[in-house]
């Protein structure tokens, strides 16, 4: 069959899963397509090669689903749905990469004449991750299905959060993590970064599961929020206070989270003191906000990355009891962490010359 000749390769698709540049592979599937109209399209258990068992009204089975399989139901089946958000399929196959993927009761779905109803997206997953994976098929679905299906506003990673029993602040939480902490992690967090470079995008699997193993992250957020609102204002962004709030604490403790917060909170450090310093480049991040695009004042806004980054600079200076820093970095400064702030031990004084 067309669909799987040699020259259909993955690699050849223009899609890069890190960079989410999806426009080669949209192009490609539309001329696969094309291309494989030619053959006839066999039936939906043929494709599988599972038998399906009958309940109701409905024929189900669990189906490992192999990146050849995905292909020629995208291909051949997928005959009416709306377009693919490729960066919710990428997220899907970083799940699927990581082994995160989990069968559960939501699969895919087919009507009565073997058109697909539901189940794009994770198989275009299945083909970007390379990696068959299990699913619960049903098939023998009504005509009308997208009349009672997918209605409801998609799920966002703060909900996914909320719903795996983090409550309260699942909304910044969620930001926190796919936006600071894994970089960070990953030491993908940068000052300056090329506009077409992007950060990876991280699955909601990936990101509960991190919820999870970092328990002490959400303790952290409530206690900033509750103890340090005036710092949080003073930085500009609860996200990056948060989670500046919580690297400080898990490397230093909390007093000394505590006393970093109310730093940034003073305004009446000397005027060439680490915390002036970023306080100076804070308000000029606020008024560019304020500014319209076309204002060169604009130009001083701030990205996450940006303001951690100043806050980690400034952080070490005051462990280090430096003055007269320079905050703003060159193009080949390393980040500073904050667990890398360590005050330097202090010199002995000489001994004294024997008499």
């Amino acid at each position: 069959m067309v669909i799987r000749d040699s020259q259909f390769k993955y690699a050849d698709l223009g899609y890069d899963l890190k960079s989410g540049n999806s426009k080669g592979f949209a192009k490609y599937i539309e001329a696969a397509k094309e291309a494989a109209k030619v053959e006839p399209r066999r039936p939906l258990e043929e494709v599988l090669q599972t038998p399906f068992t009958q309940i109701g009204p409905l024929r189900v089975a669990v189906v490992t689903i192999t990146p050849e399989m995905a292909w020629e139901l995208l291909i051949k089946h997928n005959v009416r749905n709306r377009p693919i958000a490729y960066s919710h399929a990428a997220r899907l196959a970083l799940d699927i990469i990581a082994d995160r993927w989990m069968l559960t009761h939501q699969g895919g779905g087919f009507n009565k004449a073997d058109d697909m109803e539901d189940i794009q997206h994770r198989l275009l997953a299945i083909i970007l991750a390379d990696k068959p994976v299990q699913m619960m098929m049903t098939t023998d679905l009504p005509d009308d299905l997208f009349k009672t299906i997918d209605l409801g506003k998609t799920r966002s990673a703060g909900s996914a959060l909320e719903l795996a029993g983090h409550n309260g602040e699942s909304n910044l939480l969620s930001k926190v993590i796919t936006d600071l902490a894994i970089p960070y992690d990953e030491r993908n967090v940068l000052f300056f970064r090329d506009p077409a470079q992007k950060k990876r995008p991280v699955g909601r699997i990936e990101l509960i599961e991190y919820a999870n193993d970092h328990p002490d992250l959400n303790t952290a957020a409530h206690d900033a929020l509750d103890l340090h609102d005036t710092a949080l204002a003073a930085i500009g962004s609860p996200h990056a206070g948060v989670f500046a709030y919580w690297k400080i604490r898990e490397a230093f403790g909390q007093d000394v989270a505590d006393d970093f917060m109310e730093e940034l909170a003073d305004d009446n450090h000397p005027d060439k003191h680490a915390i002036t310093m970023f306080q100076r480049r804070i308000a000029k991040h606020k008024l560019g906000k304020r500014a319209g695009k076309d204002d060169p004042a604009h130009r001083n806004v701030l990205k996450l990355d940006q303001i951690v980054w100043l806050m980690a600079a400034a952080f070490r200076a005051l462990r280090k009891n430096q003055r007269n820093i320079r905050l703003d970095p060159r193009s080949d400064d390393v980040f500073p962490r904050f667990e890398d702030s360590t005050i330097p031990a202090p010199v002995p004084a000489p001994e004294p010359e024997p008499v």
